[in-house]
């Protein structure tokens, strides 16, 4: 029997776009942490923080806002762009959460800011005490998508999907155009294992984002569901070009074979069995699929190899994936 090789690579949480966030805070005008008008000495400043945080140059934003908050420590947003910085590394999280308190603390009313500590917290897997902030957000900019499509992501890590769902529902009722909130529509409806409309919101945000390799990702996963071994085919194809990853690769390529072998392709399946193995060797999941293709095409020779090698799997005590 086919080990199930059809578990999303897509298990932590996606990252929100900066750029959709940046345009939110432009869109905000005097609430950016009561700063003064958008093209103020600040308002460019804040401007330049974005901008080097859009670059990755972490190092830069904290030098930057340590020096500003010296001199200025009440300024809300210089803690919230510092936050920013702490929270792209794991080590330095803790900080993050620091320093988005303090801002909170000098601008309690302010949505963002309490949006940006669920995703802090989340990223500590503490979606528990992520919900409150997300939904404290949507109450204080109830007619704002973002802060919708956030909860709806913390909900389904917490398992509420159909809560998912509603409140997915809202993001895309203010924001249609963001291919983004439908792709995390997609995916609270596909954890509440309703499928086929899950394929169809993908569908609709693989025409707003056509050339995202993580929106693909997640119709394959979900078409895989529906035996739809085309879109998988399609999608799992378009993924791996260029995949820096190897564990996604590996990912990908167990889907694409699991929809090879729902083609009875099963030669192609064993080749991408094959690219697996060699990716991550200790993986006995690709190994024991391996076998059951080397089987499908009668290669009994090849299948007692395979079976040498998930007995020694066995006895080995080293991890694998």
């Amino acid at each position: 029997m086919l080990v199930n090789s059809l578990k999303s690579p897509l298990g932590t949480l996606a990252k929100l776009s900066l750029v959709i966030v940046f345009l939110l805070m432009l869109s905000a005008g005097d609430a950016l942490a009561s700063e003064p008008a958008p093209r103020s000495k600040q308002a460019r400043a804040n401007e330049r923080l974005f901008a080097l945080m859009k670059k990755g140059q972490i190092d830069e934003v904290l030098k930057i806002t340590n020096a500003e908050l010296r001199h200025h420590p009440q300024r809300a947003v210089l803690y919230f762009y510092r936050a920013q910085a702490l929270q792209r590394r794991k080590e330095t999280l803790h900080l993050a959460l620091k320093d988005i308190d303090k801002a909170i603390e000098l601008d309690p009313d302010y949505a963002l800011y309490h949006m940006w500590k669920s995703t802090i917290l989340s990223d500590q897997e503490e979606d528990k005490r992520a919900l409150p902030e997300a939904l404290r957000a949507c109450q204080l900019e109830p007619k704002t998508a973002l802060y919708w499509d956030n909860l709806s992501v913390v909900q389904r890590h917490l398992g509420k999907s159909e809560d998912a769902i509603r409140s997915a529902d809202k993001a895309v009722q203010f924001s249609p155009q963001t291919g983004l909130f439908r792709q995390n529509r997609a995916r609270a409806l596909q954890a509440a294992s309703r499928f086929r409309e899950a394929l169809e919101e993908c569908n609709r945000a693989v025409k707003l984002r056509p050339a995202s390799k993580g929106l693909r990702t997640v119709r394959a996963n979900i078409a895989s569901h529906l035996n739809q071994w085309d879109t998988v085919i399609s999608d799992t194809s378009f993924c791996l070009a260029g995949s820096e990853s190897k564990l996604h690769s590996r990912d990908l390529l167990r889907l694409r074979a699991s929809a090879y072998a729902g083609k009875k392709q099963y030669e192609r399946a064993i080749h991408d069995y094959e690219a697996a193995v060699k990716l991550f060797p200790y993986d006995r999941e690709s190994q024991a699929n391996l076998k059951a293709m080397y089987l499908k095409v009668g290669s009994l020779k090849s299948a007692q190899a395979q079976e040498k090698i998930l007995k020694d799997l066995d006895d080995d005590v080293r991890p694998f994936r």
